[in-house]
């Protein structure tokens, strides 16, 4: 020990401060948090779940290090995702081309109001729209936030499609109550009848179709109504898209059906975001399709770990892994040569056969230009 300075730690370039696996290790470790869930890849590295965490951890931090805090863009979208069986919610902001910019806790107006105030007064002006669903936690943060609210709020067009479809549906479902006993049945049995799309309604659908409609009249015009708004919504959007979505809704409540006349008023109280869809083409489809992903990553978590609180600077979860926030750990692209390592160096020359208990098999090597016979010594053999 030295008299003056005492013990001393130097970091090393081939692991991580404060870690106890390399860097390389570590690497191989991450690629299979992306496709396995942590508890497979404890088991399968015969690591402790802590173990097998720190190193997704310290990756989403290097992965949020090289960001820029708060990132904004032109199109946003903003949806909530539910985990833990619906109980728990989480807000994801990202762009129309599917990238999370920002992760928050719940669903309310804090989640989407607290993202706004963190951005700059360049980076609020520059957003032309922001799409989202009819929450309305969502839409007062944006009136409140956003400059010209009015004219960049986007309502999806999924959402709107999905409240029609749901008039329909249960109008058919208190219509069929009132009809005789013996056409139940067949009615019963037109509820996707109801869904099919122009040029998928022909043959004997639309002969199912058409018999459907004579028995149930009441769910038959709104099946009619719901087919007018979305002619409306695929039309080009020009000076006249206005006045043809009033038409509509004066007609819809003309109609008399309870459900769609309620419909029509959430639609004429929502217009404005509907115009806008329809001008700049905008939805929330990539955002969609995002949640599916991060739904499927709230389920990799196991226990406790999964009611961490997404903040930034703090603790991230597994789902931030989905959307593109992790960082391998720097790695010079060579195998270390002669590297005793559980699960080998991470390289882009080196094979990995992942290989059952007792299992022998055949694997090509590229580098003896011959197959090599492989059996479980370790969990991975290299070639």
């Amino acid at each position: 020990m030295c008299p003056d300075h005492g013990c001393q730690t130097l970091p090393v370039p081939w692991a991580g401060p404060g870690s106890r696996y390399t860097l390389l290790f570590e690497s191989f470790v991450i690629s299979w948090l992306k496709i396995s869930t942590t508890d497979a890849v404890r088991k399968q590295l015969r690591l402790s779940w802590n173990a097998v965490d720190n190193i997704m951890q310290r990756a989403v931090r290097r992965g949020l290090a090289r960001r820029k805090a708060p990132q904004s863009a032109r199109h946003l979208c903003v949806d909530e995702v539910a985990f833990k069986k619906g109980h728990q919610y989480v807000t994801v902001i990202s762009d129309t081309q599917g990238q999370a910019l920002e992760l928050r806790d719940d669903r309310g107006v804090e989640s989407l109001a607290g993202y706004l105030r963190n951005l700059g007064d360049r980076q609020v002006e520059s957003i032309k729209t922001l799409s989202m669903d009819m929450n309305p936690a969502y839409i007062s943060a944006a009136r409140v936030h956003l400059p010209n609210a009015v004219e960049k709020i986007a309502f999806d067009h999924f959402h709107v499609a999905k409240m029609l479809c749901a008039v329909v549906d249960k109008t058919r479902q208190s219509e069929m109550k009132t009809i005789p006993l013996q056409a139940r049945k067949s009615a019963h049995r037109s509820r996707y009848l109801w869904l099919y799309g122009r040029n998928k309604r022909h043959g004997r659908i639309a002969e199912r179709l058409e018999a459907a409609q004579m028995v149930l009249p009441d769910t038959s015009r709104c099946w009619a109504m719901k087919e007018l708004a979305r002619e409306l919504w695929s039309r080009r959007y020009d000076e006249q898209s206005r006045r043809l979505w009033l038409e509509w809704i004066a007609m819809a409540k003309d109609v008399g059906v309870p459900l769609l006349s309620s419909a029509a008023r959430t639609l004429r109280k929502r217009l404005y975001g509907i115009l806008n869809a329809m001008k700049y083409r905008v939805s929330n489809g990539n955002a969609e399709s995002l949640n599916s992903k991060d739904t499927a990553a709230a389920y990799q978590i196991e226990g406790v770990q999964e009611q961490r609180t997404v903040q930034s600077g703090g603790d991230v979860p597994l789902r931030q892994i989905k959307h593109g926030l992790l960082s391998l750990p720097p790695c010079s692209g060579r195998p270390i040569k002669n590297t005793v390592l559980r699960g080998c160096s991470m390289a882009v020359e080196i094979k990995y056969v992942v290989i059952r208990e007792g299992e022998e098999k055949n694997v090509f090597c590229p580098a003896k230009k011959r197959p090599t016979l492989t059996t479980k010594c370790s969990i991975w053999q290299r070639c």
